[in-house]
């Protein structure tokens, strides 16, 4: 069964959004239940994926007491994939191209393998 993208982001690159501003997403954006870690400001803070497409995904911080990433900050975003016989996470480092006080949003750099991090 294929996933439903969400509405408001299934236009492309320069056309109009129901908002009247121009979409710059390139892909449509699906919502997901995935959990990880995100590494940034020298910490390690657990997140929830809102939503993710091909080139990035919109974060939710779980930890209360940390701070947001700033934009142009570069994070490491380690996710477990929920019902993989592969238990390892998939570690994807990114960068912030949006945030405010609630959530952040990534675009996504390359993979590497956990032997590469830190």
């Amino acid at each position: 069964m294929k996933a439903k993208a969400l509405t408001s982001s299934t236009e492309y690159a320069g056309s109009r959004s129901n908002k009247g501003t121009v979409e710059k997403r390139q892909h449509e954006r699906y919502p997901t239940a995935l959990k990880g870690e995100a590494v940034f400001h020298s910490r390690i803070s657990h997140i929830e994926v809102v939503d993710m497409s091909k080139s990035g995904a919109r974060l939710r911080i779980l930890d209360k007491e940390h701070d947001l990433p700033g934009v142009g900050e570069i994070i490491d975003l380690s996710l477990v994939w929920p019902m993989s016989k592969d238990s390892r996470p998939l570690h994807v480092e990114s960068i912030v191209v949006r945030s405010n006080e609630h959530e952040f949003a990534v675009a996504f750099g390359h993979t590497r393998k956990q032997s590469e991090l830190h």
